[in-house]
């Protein structure tokens, strides 16, 4: 049982507009906060997978970044935050809550298509099988 967030996430300042960059940053998390009340605190699902264009970089989204690693510390159930914007594939764990994997996919129309398992068995549920395009 896994749950499937989507967020909006910007990686610079193109708005220019503080209120405007509050209500993302304040939407992200009450989006997040309620799926997570729903389900993951209830029992419900036994991993989370947030999907955002681009990471939320502490100085940028500090209230997310923090809010997200004080709910997986929490939960103590895995999360995998699965990215863009970077354009190469990447796996590590910036979040203070280390349950966090946070995974960058590679570019479209560059990137082969990943297969993505979870296996909650495992240390590491989140398997990844990269396979080149001309393999398919």
């Amino acid at each position: 049982r896994v749950l499937f967030v989507g967020i909006h996430t910007l990686w610079s300042r193109k708005i220019k507009n503080q209120g405007e960059w509050n209500r993302i940053e304040n939407d992200d998390i009450n989006w997040t906060k309620n799926q997570l009340i729903g389900f993951a605190h209830s029992g419900k699902v036994d991993a989370v997978v947030i999907l955002a264009h681009s990471y939320p970089r502490k100085e940028l989204y500090n209230k997310y970044w923090t809010f997200l690693s004080n709910e997986a510390q929490d939960l103590g159930i895995p999360f995998l935050f699965m990215q863009g914007d970077a354009h190469r594939f990447r796996q590590d764990t910036p979040f203070e809550a280390k349950n966090i994997l946070r995974t960058i996919v590679d570019r479209g129309g560059i990137a082969d298509p990943t297969l993505i398992t979870i296996d909650l068995s495992k240390d590491n549920p989140f398997i990844f099988e990269r396979r080149e395009l001309t393999g398919m």
